[in-house]
């Protein structure tokens, strides 16, 4: 999130490439964060199959994960409509930055009974 804030275009530009279907983004991510991401797979598997987390599908999460730190830098001019059309107030953010995003998550993940 702090990047999406920090580089909001970056993230734009990276996310039209994306959609674009550019070739070099695609074997780039093909090539080296696709094996990376295949492998964190497998230990999010391993901390379900050991009930660590409740079951959910690893590459799903990687992708809601994705969806919900870049979103803000994404969709800025969305966002700005709840804020009358001004961009997100620094305290709104900070807010959003401060765990909102990620607990939601986390404690998505979390196996039946467990505290936060």
């Amino acid at each position: 999130m702090e990047f999406s804030r920090s580089y909001p275009d970056a993230s734009r530009d990276l996310r039209h490439r994306h959609l674009g279907g550019h070739a070099n983004i695609l074997k780039k991510l093909d090539a080296e964060i696709k094996p990376i991401v295949a492998k964190k797979c497998k230990l999010i598997a391993s901390w379900i199959k050991r009930g660590r987390i409740r079951p959910v599908d690893p590459l799903n999460l990687f992708f809601i994960i994705w969806g919900v730190t870049e979103y803000y830098a994404n969709f800025a001019s969305e966002i700005s409509v709840f804020f009358d059309g001004k961009p997100m107030p620094e305290a709104a953010y900070d807010k959003a930055v401060e765990g909102r995003g990620w607990r939601i998550v986390v404690n998505g993940c979390r196996p039946s009974g467990a505290l936060d």
